[in-house]
């Protein structure tokens, strides 16, 4: 009896040490800052119909206090080519993850661009992401 009550005891006393520990998880020095930008395109290929095919833009861009702007382009071989972009002000901006669809794309060859202007160390500095994607017609 006296061993069954020495191990609830000690049962209860592990149980309520674990409940009051500190609940933050542990960062180790090793974990990795988000990347600046990041750039996806859906879907990478795809058919135009009658009317062209609608594509889907995905872009991220990680709060820092020196981000200044950016650009976002996409275009063809053949000339064909849209953008939109604004100005950023550092870290009073969230994280920018928007969706961009453009529409009524034929088809070719097609690149999209996104480019980011910070200042890091005084310095001007530009991230930049491309991705590729086609889109199929009638041969």
């Amino acid at each position: 009896m006296k061993l069954a009550r020495s191990l609830s005891l000690f049962l209860l006393f592990s149980i309520s040490t674990a409940c009051s520990s500190n609940p933050k998880p542990q960062v180790g020095p090793e974990e990795k800052p988000p990347e600046p930008i990041t750039l996806k395109v859906y879907p990478t290929n795809s058919f135009a119909g009658t009317n062209g095919t609608t594509i889907r833009i995905e872009y991220r861009i990680a709060p820092h206090p020196g981000n200044r702007s950016y650009w976002i382009s996409w275009s063809d071989e053949g000339g064909e080519w849209g953008g939109t972009g604004r100005s950023l002000d550092g870290d009073n901006e969230p994280y920018v993850f928007p969706q961009v669809f453009v529409s009524y794309l034929y088809a070719g060859q097609y690149e999209v661009r996104l480019i980011l202007t910070r200042i890091e160390n005084g310095k001007e500095k530009e991230y930049r992401a491309i991705q590729k994607f086609t889109v199929l017609g009638d041969q």
